[in-house]
């Protein structure tokens, strides 16, 4: 519990707009940090696989939007008829891996891989959603892999025949030399403060942006147009250092029973539950890396709620949702340790995010990847 207080009350402080002063203590500790950094890279031997490698990451601590984007491009890529294989350190399994790395199957859980993890697998091989066209051949599945040796655990998915490798998350680990690197930019809280941890956010120097091929700012919508401008303004500047810096739009698409797996689009949702937005019943949950922005996004649309956050990656238990008496929405990084605990109930839901990428990411890849055959 102190740790959660711990680290929300530091991530609060990382996203200001300059370094606190109860952060100064700390600054001479992120030079620290750095020179660490920079002496781990230069050490590092990196290896370059066989197969077209896609590394995505971020700068920051924190969410971003590097899964939903994986899940986007894992798609893409499949629709072009590749064999698409994703490793993953999968954060907070209980699986307690050292020799081998884990390829998700269909008897797993949220609970035994991570809820990243299970996130990716289930959504492209279709457990768990809305969709009832469960994957069933192994041939057709989009392989997921845990392992956090990023070097061992993609060359597993090479021995399954895949085609190109995705890593979600591993821009610093450099053992692993990607074709294509991708960094993913929070539009609204940027770089925080501009310093790296422990005084700020950032997991290297701003300065080496030049090192991604791509760099992709995330703006959620509707965003308003004082938002707009702080965004244009840091794209333009960061466009200096890196000219293939794009956006990725993201809105909520679809609300999702949980139970029932009813699929509303949002304007006919808030219709059938109009007398719980007007009476102020309807509650909002996230265990993300950054709750408010899915809050923000829920007000935008006009659905006033209750807001409820918990650390990021947090077990619930059936207590959690028990509490609750009326209508729940949820992230479906959420929805997936939540399946299980919900009875028969039409007061469960979870948000499904649409994607919306700039052109030029995908003629980006596209080439890449077909110079690469």
């Amino acid at each position: 519990m102190l740790k959660n207080i711990f680290e929300n009350w530091i991530t609060k402080l990382w996203y200001k707009k300059r370094l606190h002063y109860l952060l100064w203590v700390l600054y001479p500790l992120s030079f620290t940090y750095l020179f660490l950094f920079k002496l781990k890279k230069k050490l590092i031997v990196s290896e370059k696989l066989i197969k077209p490698t896609i590394v995505i990451g971020n700068l920051t601590v924190g969410g971003t939007g590097k899964t939903p984007f994986a899940l986007e491009l894992s798609k893409h890529l499949r629709q072009l008829s590749y064999k698409v294989g994703i490793v993953t350190r999968g954060y907070k399994n209980t699986l307690h891996l050292s020799q081998k790395p884990y390829r998700i199957g269909y008897q797993d859980n949220a609970d035994k891989v991570g809820d990243e993890s299970y996130l990716l697998f289930s959504s492209l091989n279709k457990l768990n959603t809305s969709d009832d066209s469960v994957i069933k051949k192994i041939s057709d599945e989009i392989p997921v892999v845990i392992d956090h040796k990023r070097v061992r655990g993609a060359k597993t998915l090479i021995d399954h025949e895949c085609e190109c490798i995705i890593c979600d998350d591993g821009l610093q680990h450099f053992s692993l030399s990607p074709d294509i690197s991708i960094l993913i930019i929070d539009g609204i809280r940027l770089f925080g403060n501009g310093y790296c941890i422990p005084a700020g956010p950032l997991r290297e120097n701003i300065g080496d942006l030049s090192r991604f091929d791509l760099l992709i700012v995330r703006i959620d919508e509707p965003t308003s147009v004082q938002s707009m401008e702080i965004i244009n303004d840091f794209i333009s500047s960061i466009k200096k250092i890196n000219p293939n810096t794009f956006i990725m739009r993201v809105s909520h698409n679809k609300i999702v029973d949980l139970y029932s797996k009813e699929i509303y689009d949002i304007k006919k949702w808030k219709e059938k539950y109009k007398d719980f937005i007007d009476k102020g019943q309807v509650n909002a949950l996230a265990g993300i890396g950054n709750p408010d922005r899915f809050f923000l996004q829920l007000g935008g649309e006009g659905i006033q709620t209750n807001n409820i956050s918990f650390p990021d990656h947090y077990k619930y238990n059936k207590s959690d949702l028990d509490s609750f008496n009326s209508v729940v929405l949820m992230t479906q990084k959420d929805a997936v340790k939540c399946f299980h605990l919900i009875d028969k109930s039409e007061t469960y839901f979870y948000v499904n995010l649409k994607i919306d990428l700039d052109r030029g990411v995908w003629e980006y890849i596209y080439s890449k990847l077909s110079f690469m055959k």
